[in-house]
C-alpha cells in the first residue's frame, strides 16, 4: 500500500513537473506527444480494470526511445482507486498499451481516469483525462 501511494504521488508530481518542462513552441505538424484512452474499461474478476491507451512520444536527445506511460482510475464514494505503469516506446510512432489498473476493487459504471506519457528527459510528454465506462 505504501508503495502504491508513493508511486501515485510520484506520478502526480511528475505529471505537473513534466508539463512544465515541455517546450512551449512546438511545430504544429509534429506534436511532441499525444495520449488517448479508449472509451471503456474491462472489469476483471479480481476487481482490477484493463484500460487501453494509444500514445505517441518523441525520443529524448540523450536517452533514446525509452519512456514511461502511467494511468490512474478512481470510482465511487468512498473512492476505489488504482494505478499502473509501463515502459513506453518514444520513437515518434503511435503505440497501443493495455494497463491492468489495480488494486480497486472497481465495479461496473463510470470511472474517472487520468494518464501521462513522457520520454526519458521529459522533452516529449502528454497528459489526458477521461470518464471511462467500466464493463
Amino acid at each position: 500500500m505504501r508503495r502504491t501511494v508513493a508511486c501515485l504521488t510520484a506520478v502526480g508530481s511528475l505529471s505537473l513537473v513534466t508539463l512544465g518542462l515541455v517546450p512551449a513552441a512546438a511545430p504544429a505538424s509534429t506534436p511532441s506527444a499525444s495520449l488517448h484512452f479508449t472509451n471503456q474499461a474491462s472489469l476483471q474478476e479480481d476487481g482490477s480494470v484493463l484500460v487501453s491507451l494509444t500514445y505517441l512520444c518523441n525520443p529524448s536527445s540523450f536517452g533514446g526511445p525509452a519512456g514511461t506511460v502511467a494511468a490512474r482510475l478512481e470510482q465511487g464514494e468512498p473512492p476505489a482507486y488504482g494505478e499502473a505503469f509501463a515502459p513506453a516506446t518514444c520513437n515518434g510512432q503511435k503505440h497501443k498499451v493495455t494497463l491492468d489498473i489495480a488494486p480497486g476493487p472497481f465495479s461496473p459504471g463510470p470511472a474517472t481516469a487520468q494518464a501521462v506519457v513522457f520520454n526519458g528527459d521529459a522533452s516529449s510528454a502528454a497528459e489526458t483525462h477521461a470518464v471511462l465506462k467500466v464493463k
